[in-house]
């Protein structure tokens, strides 16, 4: 299977946290683990949760443009909260394996 592996951060204000990195880190060992193939990464660093944030996310519209050309069958994400930032967002998330090659989305979350 085709997995992108995604990653968030909502606050990172001195540029110092890894935090993305280490998501991302523990989206590969699942992904291999799964026996998938890692077909695209994309993340976003210091941008909001908030429902009230416009602030465009590059990684999360790259990973729904790699999900609507086909390149992508899973999600990998630490949490399942990684990539929506409020509610409404969710059910559009959740109908992309009726319109595309996505099957699902994995957590790394026991």
């Amino acid at each position: 299977m085709r997995a992108a592996r995604y990653a968030r951060l909502s606050r990172n204000r001195q540029r110092l946290s890894t935090n993305t990195q280490v998501q991302l880190e523990e989206c590969s060992r699942y992904i291999e683990d799964e026996g998938w193939t890692l077909a695209v990464t994309h993340s976003d660093d210091d941008l909001s949760a908030s429902r009230y944030t416009t602030k465009p996310r590059p990684g999360y519209d790259a990973l729904l443009a790699d999900i609507n050309s086909g390149r992508v069958e899973v999600i990998v994400v630490t949490e399942m909260t990684r990539p929506y930032r409020r509610m409404e967002e969710l059910p559009e998330l959740i109908k992309l394996p009726e319109i595309t090659a996505l099957r699902r989305i994995e957590t790394t979350e026991a």
